[in-house]
């Protein structure tokens, strides 16, 4: 699976995935009453960056990384947004 990486802010978040694949799926996912919901999901560029700009309230966050090429899901720390 993905190592991946970023930071979340309220004002979005940026970071990449490690081995850097163009093209993997990124969402950005807010954890509600226990569950995992999307939130804006995008696709990384050349080198494995990804980025979302969107304001954010405050909640516990992570990255959700599906790349596909044999690879598994992979998953984000979480992140908190005050």
């Amino acid at each position: 699976s993905p190592r991946v990486s970023g930071s979340i802010t309220a004002a979005g978040g940026s970071g990449a995935i490690s081995p850097a694949l163009a093209g993997a799926n990124v969402q950005l996912q807010q954890q509600t009453s226990g569950k995992w919901a999307t939130l804006i999901a995008g696709v990384t560029a050349a080198g494995g960056a990804w980025s979302f700009a969107q304001p954010l309230a405050a909640g516990t966050y992570r990255l959700r990384c599906a790349p596909g090429h044999g690879l598994a899901v992979g998953l984000s720390s979480t992140f908190q947004v005050p």
